[in-house]
């Protein structure tokens, strides 16, 4: 009986789940883009007070993972690791 109903549900409503999962997946993707903004931001005025970084300075990707932060490190990991297997380094 409840299987059922789940089957059912589903066929009437998938559009409405497929949009509520969309959206929550939106708004991860904003809230990783804000915390490393954030972070990049912390990064930045540490390198800017830093002499040997900024003399040291080269054309880089960088990609911080932060061991404070595990949801930010995953997030961040699984972006280099996307990056990698598209042939960036």
């Amino acid at each position: 009986m409840a299987l059922t109903f789940a089957i059912q549900d589903l066929k009437t409503s998938w559009k409405w789940y497929r949009m509520a999962y969309e959206r929550e997946m939106e708004d991860e993707e904003r809230a990783g883009r804000q915390k490393n903004l954030d972070l990049l931001n912390e990064f930045m005025k540490y390198a800017l007070r830093t002499k040997s970084i900024r003399r040291n300075s080269c054309r880089a990707e960088l990609i911080i993972l932060p061991t404070d932060d595990s949801e930010l490190y995953e997030y961040n990991k699984k972006t280099a690791d996307k990056m990698m297997s598209k042939g960036k380094r």
